[in-house]
């Protein structure tokens, strides 16, 4: 994901800061005060008073066409073909919006620089485009049938976290999930493929749901790839089970639409009506559609109403972001409870432990507790309530992971709100007696040939603090994290010890894969400079000032050199014809045709063509 607009503030000088700032009539340019009349309503609106046509259609060039992504020097030239602006023009008013604060430059690894306009400012200047409300016109009508997205995507995720922490997944060569595991977690979590077509997470080997909850835990940090196999960031983990389910929904929703729009970027302004939407009443999609049509005009292109459902609403309905709904005015749509346009999801803390051994719990359980209630209860279902069985071996494997009973017995009273079943705690207490009574552990052994040797070590007193217990006549248990230093004092002391050869165990890490796994490194960084106008025409200063200064007449050989400098530079030519009219157009190609020279260009998105030795008098045109 992209840096967000505080960010890319932060990641700026102060000097270059304070010029962005004086723009805006601010003396203080601290990053957070700078965004804060960056995305300020009202002083966006006056500011729109004050920008010229080309200024404005870059907006919008950010807003309908580069969205969510990032525009490279490619996408530029792309689109300067469908402008009616000279392209000149179209890059002197990016080079404003920069110096203003609304458009960024990200400079790639590799050194390619990037456009990117920041979410926050994308949203400010969508509100401030809108005459009307923000929410949008409710459907009206019989609604036939509806569609929801069960438990929603933070469940999946939860589930599959569980699993890998439980055992750690193996992987092949490649990266992927062996199949054993693959129809494993298949069956663990549910189904999403019909919903997933033409999404991130389709079209491979693994399943859809499995590429999901992966691609998630990946970008969250919560799993990492070391030694062959896929293991949970206990530390990473900690931290996500400790926020809040408001915070928790709203970064999970921001990944999964940056998933699902990152090959669509130009579909972010609709996204951001969505979101606008602060209600939970029905919309058509169709009001959807005329709404961001109404927006982005003419130049905005078209968004097919079948693909919005089939690729983004389908999609956010199975992830348990929205419902999906038919009636007379075609497919409805509206936000869940949890989503975080609406996010009325109470977090609840009590639940039920019942004389079976099943424990019951609402779905917006606190989630650091029910990590713990699944490391000794296995997920079994459930409809309005989330069902865990506890059972002989889901304890027995608690214990062996260090859980004492004690810590079950009291997360089942707070879960309860009180006492606990006598059954259970009975059950509990007597299967994690059967468990435990043997520790396997490893230890650093010090052996002497005889006991009279092990008798004279425990009385020496530089000893004492390495020694952890003497077992037999022959043998002392020392402290493993302290090897060294006994060596060292063995040594010094006249007993040097010899080096006993180790097969050395796998232990599955692998040091250079420490870092493995991590959230997702950021491929781009802000560049921190002010950038100057004549980089719009980095080779307009090497013109000749005749050049620019006037219509003039030239040599016809002259002539043919100025018009392929206005190509290459992508610059407005000023043409008087013989007849005395005056042209403005932006020349793309120069010909020979049966010995006649002749340019084509474009005026106002018109075709424009003019023989040379029709033309008195030239000049190029810079942009003001």
């Amino acid at each position: 994901m992209y840096p967000g607009l505080i960010s890319c503030l932060t990641s700026l000088s102060p000097e270059v800061r304070r010029r962005i700032a004086a723009h805006h009539g601010l003396k203080e340019a601290e990053p957070e005060t700078l965004a804060r009349r960056l995305t300020d309503p009202v002083h966006l609106r006056y500011f729109l008073e004050r920008m010229d046509s080309a200024e404005r259609e870059g907006m919008r060039f950010f807003l309908f066409h580069v969205g969510e992504g990032v525009c490279a020097e490619s996408g530029l030239r792309e689109r300067e073909n469908a402008l009616s602006l000279p392209p000149a023009r179209f890059r002197m008013a990016l080079i404003r919006l920069r110096q203003w604060g609304f458009l960024y430059g990200l400079r790639r690894k590799w050194g390619e620089t990037v456009y990117w306009c920041p979410p926050e400012v994308r949203t400010a200047w969508l509100d401030v485009s809108r005459k009307g409300p923000p929410l949008l016109p409710p459907a009206t009508g019989r609604i036939r049938c509806r569609e929801t997205g069960g438990r929603g995507v933070w469940h999946a995720l939860f589930h599959f976290l569980v699993l890998c922490d439980r055992q750690p997944i193996p992987l092949t060569r490649e990266g992927g999930i062996h199949r054993r595991w693959r129809k494993k977690l298949e069956v663990e979590l549910e189904e999403w493929e019909g919903d997933f077509e033409d999404t991130p997470w389709a079209g491979r080997q693994e399943p859809a749901s499995v590429r999901l909850v992966r691609d998630l835990a990946r970008l969250e940090g919560l799993v990492r790839e070391r030694g062959g196999v896929l293991e949970v960031d206990s530390a990473r983990l900690d931290s996500w089970l400790s926020r809040s389910w408001k915070e928790r929904f709203r970064r999970l929703y921001d990944l999964t639409r940056f998933r699902l729009l990152e090959s669509r970027p130009d579909w972010d302004a609709m996204a951001r009506l969505m979101e606008a939407h602060r209600s939970e009443e029905w919309v058509a999609v169709s009001t959807l559609l005329e709404e961001w049509a109404s927006l982005a005009g003419r130049g905005g292109g078209r968004i097919q109403r079948d693909a919005v459902v089939r690729h983004w609403l389908k999609p956010l309905c199975r992830l348990g972001w929205i419902e999906l709904a038919s009636s007379s005015r075609g497919i409805l749509w509206r936000w869940t409870p949890f989503a975080p346009a609406v996010c009325r999801a109470a977090e609840e803390e009590t639940g039920m432990v019942q004389p079976d051994f099943e424990v019951l719990i609402p779905p917006f359980f606190p989630l650091d507790r029910r990590w713990q209630l699944a490391r000794f209860a296995d997920y079994a279902g459930g409809d309005h309530l989330l069902v865990y069985r506890i059972h002989a071996d889901s304890v027995a494997r608690a214990r062996e992971r260090g859980m004492k009973e004690e810590e079950m017995l009291a997360l089942l009273e707070q879960i309860a709100g009180g006492g606990v079943p006598a059954n259970v705690a009975a059950g509990i207490r007597q299967w994690c007696r059967r468990v435990g009574r043997i520790a396997l552990r490893q230890a650093l052994l010090v052996e002497a040939e005889d006991g009279e040797l092990i008798d004279e070590l425990e009385r020496i007193p530089e000893l004492r603090d390495l020694i952890v217990e003497r077992v037999g006549s022959r043998v002392l248990i020392a402290d493993q994290s302290r090897e060294k230093e006994l060596r060292d004092r063995l040594k010094k002391m006249g007993y040097p010890p010899r080096s006993e050869e180790v097969t050395p165990q796998a232990t599955g890490a692998d040091p250079a894969e420490e870092g493995e796994g991590d959230a997702v490194p950021e491929d781009f960084v802000v560049e921190n400079r002010y950038p100057d106008l004549t980089e719009a025409v980095p080779g307009a200063r090497n013109l000749p000032r005749m050049w620019t200064s006037g219509i003039r007449s030239y040599h016809p050989a002259t002539v043919q050199d100025m018009v392929r400098k206005a190509i290459q530079l992508r610059l407005e030519l000023r043409v008087q014809e013989k007849n005395g009219t005056v042209r403005q157009l932006t020349p793309r190609q120069l010909e020979n045709r049966a010995g006649a020279w002749t340019m084509e260009g474009e005026n106002g998105g018109r075709r424009v063509r003019i023989e040379l030795d029709r033309i008195r008098g030239l000049q190029i045109r810079l942009p003001e």
